[in-house]
């Protein structure tokens, strides 16, 4: 199993996962506060195994969703490790209900990751409709970005906060450009949002790179989803399982930049080579810029 994560680090070391098993409590010592995360798309797939994962490890889990019937199931499902946020991305509204979701029960949060996502069905350009590649922006930026507004003020009060933006290799300008895909069916919606969300990532570690947070935009593999590729060799379990480790072991490891890690028999190994002009390391085919 071979596929390419890239991300965008920050600095700091990553503190590791917390599994002790205490009553969330707001503003405990900061010594013991209990580790909390925001995923958006938790309803199903990769985000529904995202927070399948960090409740077992003892985290406490905001979740954002769009249908009511959803919500219910999730909260019966994770029980009290687990706040259901009802947002629709696309909505200006979605801030305010994520912002008043936090603030009623925290006053941090150490992990934003920026999850929810939609394919799309225009694979040639005699067929693609811009009514759903604004709505692929809407959801794949737009969203990113209103969710990163309102938990903005409360990573700036985590010890070590971490933003990830789910992106794709499908995003890569130089990989579509190169004819990598050219066997896969994929919608021009897809890949001209996922490109626009790495550059929307790199915009915000620029922004951030001084404040402690660290940002990442990470291909998290392929994965067998409704939005999955045909090549797509990996179940949602086994991809969210390998993200919460990569993210424990590798994700503050004090580098900056831009690089892009490689994964091997759920092993991540990185490149020493780097192209020094541009911070883009290497792990196993020459990447430029426009490859972010």
């Amino acid at each position: 199993m071979n596929y390419a994560i890239e991300n965008i680090a920050g600095s700091a070391a990553y503190g590791g996962m917390f599994t002790f098993d205490l009553k969330f409590i707001k503003n405990q010592s900061i010594d013991m506060k209990v580790p909390i995360v925001l995923i958006t798309g938790v309803s199903r797939g990769f985000g529904l195994e995202l927070t399948r994962e960090y409740c077992r490890l003892g985290w406490r889990v905001f979740g954002v969703f769009r249908s009511k019937a959803d919500g219910a199931q999730l909260a019966s499902k994770f029980g009290k490790a687990f706040v259901p946020i009802l947002a629709d991305l696309c909505d200006d509204s979605a801030v305010r209900k994520i912002r008043l979701s936090l603030e009623e029960e925290t006053d941090y949060l150490s992990l934003l990751i920026n999850n929810a996502g939609i394919g799309g069905s225009g694979h040639f350009i005699g067929e693609t409709s811009v009514n759903e590649i604004k709505e692929l922006f809407d959801v794949h930026c737009c969203g990113a970005i209103q969710c990163l507004q309102a938990a903005l003020p409360f990573l700036k009060n985590a010890e070590q906060p971490t933003v990830v933006n789910m992106s794709s290799r499908v995003g890569s300008i130089h990989k579509v450009s190169s004819g990598d895909f050219d066997h896969i069916p994929l919608s021009y919606g897809i890949r001209m949002a996922k490109a626009a969300q790495n550059m929307l990532s790199a915009s915000i570690y620029r922004e951030l790179r001084g404040t402690g947070v660290a940002v990442f935009a990470i291909h998290p593999g392929k994965i067998r989803t409704q939005m999955g590729s045909p090549d797509a060799d990996m179940t949602a379990k086994q991809a969210a399982e390998t993200f919460v480790r990569w993210l424990q072991k590798s994700g503050r490891n004090g580098t900056s930049g831009i690089f892009k890690l490689a994964l091997k028999s759920c092993h991540f190994k990185r490149s020493q080579r780097a192209v020094a002009t541009t911070g883009v390391f290497s792990s196993s085919l020459t990447v430029d810029c426009a490859d972010i």
